[in-house]
């Protein structure tokens, strides 16, 4: 801790699906329980470096009625239901989420997540390997929104 900032190292997150039970089950046999710090509610904001300044995404409906990002991110939410299914064949994060929620979706939401998750190029990442359940949602119902 540096005055009022905490710098973290290792680890510093876990989700309970898809391989989260056993890793919580890993954490208990390792008697690491007391050590699982629970996230702050103020990590569910997310912001991107846009246009030279800090900008929150939405992040409920009431924000997303005052937020700047919304008329950009809106048009691709509400066509995504009407799009094509993909072919089945594996792409990158960036043209699946192009296709799917539009091109500023993919070059400003997607390609800042991949930076902070997998530090890698969203046009270069396989959504197959990154994100299959959003194929599978998408072979499923033919829509991310409506599955």
């Amino acid at each position: 801790r540096e005055k009022d900032i905490l710098f973290e190292d290792g680890p510093r997150s876990l989700r309970v699906g898809g391989n989260g039970p056993a890793t919580l089950q890993l954490i208990s046999e390792l008697n690491l329980k007391d050590s699982i710090v629970p996230a702050s509610l103020k990590s569910n904001v997310r912001y991107l470096w846009l246009n030279g300044k800090r900008q929150a995404l939405p992040s409920s409906i009431a924000t997303a009625f005052t937020n700047e990002l919304t008329p950009d991110l809106a048009l691709g939410v509400l066509r995504e239901p009407f799009k094509k299914k993909g072919t089945g064949q594996d792409e990158t994060l960036h043209s699946f989420f192009a296709r799917r929620l539009g091109f500023f979706f993919a070059d400003k939401v997607v390609t800042a997540m991949a930076n902070g998750i997998w530090a890698g190029d969203a046009r270069k990442l396989s959504v197959m390997s990154c994100m299959k359940p959003l194929i599978d949602m998408e072979s499923r119902s033919g829509s991310l929104i409506l599955d």
